[in-house]
């Protein structure tokens, strides 16, 4: 799910990225701090919570990771000031 702030900030339509991989959709993730948190979230099967500055977008975020059976949920909130 990507709200309408998500869909224009990534200037992506979230009916196109259902059932996608998000490494594919979005490559510069691959090797980010982001990256890495999600892989050990789901590795360790704990909540994380970080800032982070999404490439080619300028806006701070604050993200909450809540992984479950090997998916991971992403809450991501504008904290750009």
């Amino acid at each position: 799910y990507l709200n309408a702030r998500a869909q224009k900030l990534l200037w992506r339509n979230a009916l196109d990225l259902t059932g996608k991989n998000i490494w594919d959709e979005f490559p510069a993730l691959r090797n980010s701090v982001f990256a890495e948190r999600v892989r050990a979230a789901l590795k360790t099967g704990a909540k994380d919570r970080f800032d982070f500055q999404f490439p080619d977008v300028d806006v701070q975020t604050e993200v909450y990771l809540y992984p479950v059976d090997g998916r991971i949920t992403a809450l991501v909130t504008d904290i750009t000031e």
